[in-house]
């Protein structure tokens, strides 16, 4: 029952977020990016920018708290990691966790002067909305581990949109 109510709480963030209802896609490849026209690409404008991250968290503490988890809360540290290491992503055109200038996780975070334990770092490059990303993380067993750890409690989220709409996503968990 849980999970139930968890997927419907997803599906109405989503509406949330894109503001408006699209009927699920009969096969998943119609996700991806290949499949994408210019006309379909999720942009974020202004309004989504502030509400984004609100709505990000709340679906994935929906998820938490079907599992019996706490909620997490936003750290402004991880927040300026996850926001730093996005635009880096974007600038040099591939997803992975070292920075351009060498940086691990685990260094961006700490130059924030974040004083918690960093438990992991989801990364995606997509034209997917969030609510799509945070269900790949989900189906992924290393990125669902990060998001559902039970040590977990505190988040940072940041992104980058260039301009042909592909968009650079960071998560960090910490504790």
């Amino acid at each position: 029952m849980r999970a139930l109510l968890a997927i419907a709480m997803l599906c109405f963030l989503e509406v949330m977020v894109t503001g408006c209802t699209v009927p699920p896609p009969e096969d998943e490849a119609e996700l991806r990016p290949a499949t994408r026209t210019v006309a379909s690409i999720y942009r974020i404008d202004r309004f989504q920018r502030q509400e984004m991250p609100s709505r990000f968290l709340e679906a994935i503490n929906v998820v938490r708290d079907g599992e019996g988890l706490n909620e997490l809360q936003f750290s402004p540290e991880l927040n300026a990691a996850a926001f730093t290491h996005a635009l880096d992503m974007s600038v040099q055109k591939r997803p992975w966790h070292f920075g351009s200038d060498r940086s691990s996780p685990n260094s961006r975070v700490e130059t924030t002067g974040f004083e918690g334990e960093l438990i992991g770092e989801n990364i995606a490059e997509s034209f997917d909305t969030p609510i799509e990303t945070i269900g790949y993380w989900l189906e992924n067993p290393n990125t669902r581990s990060n998001i559902m750890h039970a040590g977990a409690e505190r988040a940072g989220l940041g992104w980058n949109q260039d301009p042909d709409g592909r968009i650079w996503w960071v998560f960090l968990v910490g504790s």
